[in-house]
């Protein structure tokens, strides 16, 4: 599964009130573990809250959820010679379906993981 249509995902995010249990909204901050921590409470989250997805958004501010972009590159990003993703995948257990979206909008990029729940 991709995510489709990534413009409307992100507008849709962006229209929340605030950052919920299964919304979280960052603009750099990609430390490998800091984002695998995020990952686990999101899925945690989204099934505790009846959500179909958890969502890590790079790119806009938390607070006034303007699209201010990102430098953050998660498929190029390395983790001990290996990339980020595939390093965050092995190190979930239980293992969650997490599908990545790096999208350009008015020339900003914003990197989106769409994560599973944890069933």
């Amino acid at each position: 599964m991709t995510i489709k249509k990534p413009e409307n995902l992100i507008e849709w995010l962006r229209a929340l009130p605030k950052e919920t249990e299964w919304a979280e909204f960052k603009v750099n901050n990609s430390k490998s573990d800091s984002v695998g921590k995020y990952v686990s409470a999101l899925a945690n989250s989204a099934i505790y809250n009846g959500e179909a997805h958890g969502f890590l958004v790079f790119g806009i501010e938390d607070g006034t959820h303007n699209l201010v972009g990102t430098k953050v590159d998660l498929a190029s990003e390395k983790v001990g010679g290996e990339s980020f993703l595939h390093w965050l995948n092995k190190m979930l257990s239980p293992s969650l379906n997490i599908e990545h979206c790096r999208h350009e909008v008015d020339g900003k990029f914003v990197e989106i993981l769409q994560i599973d729940p944890a069933y």
